[in-house]
């Protein structure tokens, strides 16, 4: 997510933003910063997403686990998603799933020694 941040950082220096007045909520004029085309407003977004201190859409950014993919994925209802597709879903599952098995059996046997020293 780090290279992500940095790529939009350096698509949007590249441009000129000009304020615009724009309508407010209660009648009165607000500025407003409005890009000049779709990928500019895409990479607005990237750096606004991945900005810890602003974003409460941070926690809703993922990024696909499947073996060869890593395409970001956002989602607003629900658990955040770990994968772009059920496709890719069940990919990871069947790539990894000797890891994870053994990962998982290490994090037991970890536990129970745990346990036998107290």
């Amino acid at each position: 997510m780090e290279q992500a941040k940095t790529r939009a950082d350096s698509e949007l220096a590249r441009v000129t933003f000009v304020p615009r007045a724009a309508p407010g909520i209660r009648g009165e004029f607000d500025l407003a910063i409005v890009p000049d085309n779709v990928e500019t407003s895409c990479w607005l977004a990237v750096l606004i997403l991945l900005d810890e201190r602003a974003s409460p859409y941070r926690q809703r950014l993922g990024r696909c686990g499947a073996p060869g993919c890593g395409r970001f994925n956002l989602t607003f209802e629900g658990r955040p998603r770990r994968h772009c597709s059920d496709a890719h879903r069940r990919r990871y599952d069947k790539t990894l799933i000797a890891k994870r098995v053994k990962a998982w059996r290490d994090r037991q046997k970890a536990r129970r020694r745990q346990r036998g020293k107290q």
